[in-house]
C-alpha cells in the first residue's frame, strides 16, 4: 500500500514539474515540449508496467478500446465528409444561354453558305478540342459552341 502512495505523490510531483517545463517555455516551443513530454510520460508508464509485470493489462484495455474505437470511427467519419462536402462552395452554374442565330452559329463555327452537316460537325470537332473544359477550356465557350452544331444541324435537317 505504501508503495502506490510513493508512486501517486512521485507521479504529482513530475505532472507538477512537466506543467512548469511546459508554461516556462517560449510560445513557439509549447507544442513540441507538449509532445516531448506525452511521449516520456508514455514510456516510463510502459517500463513500469513491464518492471512490474503488468503489461497484459495495456493488451487487455486495448482489446477492450478497439471495438469501441472502430464503432466511434464508423460514427464520425461519414459526418465529417458530409459537413466537409456541404462547407465547400456548389460549382460555378453555367451562365444563362442567350439565344442564338443561323448566322451567329456559322460565324462561331467558321463556315461559310453552303455547308454541309459533315463540314458542321468537322468544324465543331475542331473548335471543341480547343476549348472544351476537360482539356484546360472555357465551360462557357464550349455550351456555345455545342449551341451553334445543335443548331445549324436541326437547320439542315429541316
Amino acid at each position: 500500500m505504501i508503495r502506490y502512495l510513493f508512486f501517486i505523490v512521485l507521479a504529482v510531483i513530475i505532472f507538477h514539474l512537466a506543467r512548469q517545463y511546459i508554461a516556462n517555455s517560449p510560445p513557439e516551443q509549447k507544442r513540441s515540449r507538449k509532445i516531448m513530454v506525452s511521449l516520456i510520460a508514455f514510456a516510463v508508464v510502459m517500463l513500469g508496467l513491464a518492471a512490474t509485470g503488468r503489461m497484459h493489462w495495456l493488451g487487455a484495455i486495448i482489446a477492450a478500446v478497439l471495438p469501441v474505437v472502430k464503432w466511434l470511427l464508423q460514427l464520425i467519419i461519414p459526418t465529417l465528409l458530409h459537413r466537409r462536402r456541404s462547407d465547400q462552395p456548389p460549382p460555378p452554374q453555367a451562365a444563362p444561354e442567350h439565344s442564338m442565330n443561323l448566322e451567329e452559329a456559322r460565324d462561331m463555327l467558321g463556315l461559310e453558305e453552303p455547308f454541309t452537316k459533315e463540314q458542321v460537325i468537322e468544324a465543331h470537332r475542331q473548335l471543341i478540342q480547343k476549348v472544351h473544359p476537360d482539356r484546360g477550356g472555357n465551360d462557357y465557350l464550349a455550351a456555345r459552341l455545342n449551341q451553334a452544331r445543335d443548331l445549324l444541324l436541326e437547320d439542315l435537317n429541316k
